[in-house]
């Protein structure tokens, strides 16, 4: 692993261990259910968020707390053997990036967060993308 990867890894890291702990009392524990729990705490932030003048940056901390948390989730349940790996956008931003596409956990959340979308739907869409892509290049 390069250096810049491990710096990746580490940020990914300590946003990860934020969000478990911002979203108590609910328990994000890594498993499958915890995507369900997820979808509960985004309701919850999107509701204190509706009526706060000023959340500009409470939005970014919580996109990015628990885009990596999802992220790390997809990473787990099957995107690193489809070839997917944390990367950084020439804007800096954190993405999941393959060989033949990029996915944005992170825009995921922020959707969820403005326009109720779930995110138990990009879970599943992403790891169906990635096994159908595997399955092309005979990875699975």
């Amino acid at each position: 692993m390069t250096q810049g990867e491990q710096q990746i890894q580490d940020i990914v890291l300590r946003l990860c261990t934020q969000a478990i702990k911002e979203a108590e009392p609910y328990i994000l524990d890594y498993s499958e259910k915890s995507v369900a729990v997820l979808d509960k705490v985004l309701r919850r932030h999107q509701k204190e968020l509706r009526d706060k003048q000023d959340k500009d940056e409470e939005m970014w901390q919580l996109t990015s707390i628990y885009g990596a948390y999802i992220g790390t989730m997809l990473l787990s349940k099957g995107l690193s053997r489809c070839g997917y790996a944390w990367n950084l956008t020439k804007e800096n931003l954190l993405v999941l990036q393959s060989d033949a596409r990029s996915l944005s956990p992170l825009a995921k959340v922020y959707h969820c967060l403005c326009d109720g979308e779930r995110i138990e739907s990009f879970y599943h869409g992403a790891l169906a993308l990635a096994r159908e892509e595997s399955a092309k290049q005979g990875r699975l």
